[in-house]
């Protein structure tokens, strides 16, 4: 973040924080009753009992859905305050002011607003993997994804000048073909395989059955492939 901005030298002001979805727990607690203001006030007990933590230590937030039987539930993100204040105190000395904290999996779906009915967010991206689940624009799930393949854009580069995305095309040009690209083929394979098990396992889990869409984003989101109707991604090489 330091070097971040030293490089991009903004004017002071405000930011938006967006923090990594891989820095991000979240849990589902229900209620019987359905008072937000009540709900609130009672969430930080709730919630020790479920970390079995001291909830001092992490930073949260709530959406609260009430239902129509008089209770409710709620969703509740966390992360852990250290980080969260090196990442506000450092923008500070920048002199600029942060006015919300999000994180990248909530800030991809209020970008890009999901269609209605059950639909699987996915982002495989340079700098972290994820995928939500939205049920009528709301977040029900998430799950950060591992390994994401960012870690071989090192190694990419060395296929010629140009951006991440020109690394990629050069990966899969047909003419000059040489063992290097293929080695490289077979170890990005094998890093989005492992990715799509966890990724199709956490479909499995959560669609319960229930017809749903899926959207692919990020540098690598290209790579994996979805045919509706079907209940699981796979690779397009």
């Amino acid at each position: 973040l330091e070097t971040f901005l030293e490089q991009a030298r903004w004017e002071q002001g405000w930011a938006v924080l967006v923090l990594p979805t891989e820095q991000v727990s979240s849990r589902r607690l229900r209620f019987d009753f359905a008072d937000e203001k009540k709900i609130r006030q009672v969430l930080p007990v709730q919630l020790e009992d479920e970390l079995l933590d001291d909830v001092q230590r992490h930073a949260w937030d709530a959406e609260i859905f009430p239902s129509g039987n008089g209770s409710a539930e709620a969703r509740v993100y966390l992360v852990d305050k250290a980080p969260l204040s090196e990442a506000t105190g450092l923008l500070e000395q920048h002199q600029i002011a942060v006015q919300r904290v999000t994180f990248s999996a909530q800030a991809l779906v209020q970008a890009l607003p999901p269609p209605p009915g059950h639909h699987f967010c996915v982002y495989v991206g340079s700098e972290e993997a994820f995928v939500v689940h939205t049920a009528d624009g709301h977040m029900q799930a998430l799950l950060s994804l591992l390994p994401h393949p960012g870690q071989m854009l090192g190694r990419l580069s060395a296929l010629g000048p140009g951006t991440p995305q020109d690394w990629l095309r050069a990966l899969f040009r047909a003419e000059g073909e040489d063992g290097e690209r293929q080695e490289l083929r077979e170890e990005l394979r094998a890093k989005l395989q492992g990715l799509l098990e966890e990724l199709n396992r956490f479909l499995r889990i959560h669609a319960g059955g229930q017809p749903f869409t899926v959207s692919q984003h990020g540098l690598f989101g290209e790579l994996l492939n979805w045919t509706p109707g079907e209940s699981h991604l796979t690779l397009r090489f």
